[in-house]
């Protein structure tokens, strides 16, 4: 082809060359984001769902972050919040492979009313939160200056309690208590998937990646 006939060739067709320019351009950066985005035990993810002030919880768990993670992702939005529902329980689509997984399955731990967790246990299954030990916990948590207590469904327990009700509401950043005065108790659960479970995830290869345990040791000093 002469450079003339290539040069009309470009100018009918220049619409495909920009796609296809968009299209490299796009792919490399969703490539680039993906390489940089801290996997596994360089990143540590929490939701909390006390009435705190938002960016106030943020910095206090970023603030705290463990020494072998690179980056923590806080999301923090009280349950009365009008998308907490939707923000909870929402989905997220990856570019990659078109898989769905549910937000809390990426999440390592949770700091959530009774009532929310009420909500996740209400068919029996426990699904992705893990099951605890009070032996393994007492090892693990040692001597945290209170009873270590727990959420407990169908004589198994699951989360531990970071608040009690019947105590002062003055945990700063964090609140315990809605709009209107209501009081829960309020729990730390762990997902059993979390890489950052310290020697209760049972795995001899995870037992330095204890993340989500430190975060919860701090909530119980509080």
């Amino acid at each position: 082809m002469s450079n003339g006939k290539a040069l009309i060739h470009i100018k009918k067709k220049w619409w495909l060359y920009l796609i296809w320019l968009l299209v490299v351009v796009v792919v490399s950066a969703s490539v680039y984001t993906v390489a940089a985005e801290p996997e596994g035990a360089d990143k540590l993810v929490i939701f909390s769902a006390t009435y705190g002030d938002e960016e106030s919880q943020i910095n206090y768990f970023k603030n705290r972050k463990p020494d072998y993670v690179k980056k923590v992702e806080v999301t923090a939005m009280a349950k009365t919040d009008n998308y907490f529902d939707s923000v909870f329980s929402a989905s997220y689509v990856y570019f990659f492979g078109g898989c769905t997984i549910n937000k809390y399955a990426l999440v390592d731990v949770v700091i959530i009313p009774e009532s929310v967790a009420d909500g996740l246990f209400s068919n029996g299954d426990p699904g992705d939160w893990l099951e605890l030990d009070d032996t393994a916990v007492r090892s693990v948590f040692g001597d945290t200056g209170k009873e270590i207590t727990y959420y407990e469904k169908s004589g198994k327990l699951f989360g531990i309690k970071i608040f009690d009700k019947e105590d002062e509401d003055d945990k700063s950043p964090f609140k315990f208590t809605d709009g209107e005065g209501n009081k829960e108790n309020f729990y730390a659960l762990f997902r059993k998937g979390s890489v950052h479970l310290g020697s209760l995830s049972g795995l001899s290869e995870n037992k330095k990646h204890d993340g989500a345990i430190i975060i919860v040791k701090e909530l119980l000093s509080l």
